[in-house]
């Protein structure tokens, strides 16, 4: 049995996790005070930070599947070729 991984380096996914992660804390806690001000009574900006963020969130999303869209080529030749490995080693044992 053969098992592998064939996909991008950890840092790209590590990279697209800190960002989701960034864009949910701080678009968490600016829109939390924009409604506690709103609460309050009082009109505040920064309410405008959960569609802003929500966009952010979505174009990093975007972002990451056209990357996927992109490498779907080099990724199908790789398993071709694993595949076309595993076949001749397996005929030859």
């Amino acid at each position: 049995m053969v098992a592998g991984l064939i996909g991008p380096r950890p840092p790209v996914w590590t990279l697209f996790m800190f960002i989701y992660f960034l864009i949910g804390v701080v678009g968490f806690f600016i829109s939390s005070y924009g409604v506690a001000k709103l609460i309050m009574g009082e009109y505040s900006n920064y309410i405008l930070v959960i569609p802003l963020s929500i966009l952010l969130m979505l174009t990093a999303y975007k972002v990451g599947k056209y990357g996927e869209h992109l490498a779907s080529d080099q990724i199908e030749i790789l398993k071709q070729f694993v595949r076309d490995v595993l076949n001749v080693k397996k005929e030859l044992s």
